[in-house]
């Protein structure tokens, strides 16, 4: 959001080639506006456009921590959910161990009482 895009054109603002002081010059230096630069004084305004412009700047960082935040949490849950599944799957794995060790033990002990008998 802060950087400029390479492209030519000039129809976004975006562009880093997009005429600013052009439009400026054209736009927004009317006779009022020049008029309330006179009256106010330019250190005045100077002051009110950088507290605006710190304003701006404080709501942009509150929306990106916003942005990261959601991010942060919607990888949470992701990872959450991955771990349910693996300790799903890990508990079913040491569910199968666990018949399977009874099964040998069984195994071990027909195999004993078949030698002791024999």
């Amino acid at each position: 959001m802060h950087g400029f895009n390479g492209a030519k054109y000039l129809n976004s603002v975006w562009c880093e080639h997009y005429p600013f002081a052009i439009v400026a010059d054209e736009y927004f230096q009317s006779k009022a506006n020049l008029d309330l630069l006179d009256k106010t004084g330019k250190v005045a305004t100077a002051r009110y456009l950088h507290v605006k412009t710190a304003r701006l700047m404080c709501i942009n960082r509150g929306l990106e921590v916003q942005v990261l935040e959601e991010e942060t949490s919607q990888k949470r849950k992701k990872e959450n959910e991955l771990l349910k599944d693996e300790n799903g799957e890990l508990k079913n794995k040491v569910a199968t161990l666990g018949k399977d060790k009874k099964d040998l033990e069984s195994r071990v002990f027909e195999l004993c009482v078949e030698k002791k008998e024999a």
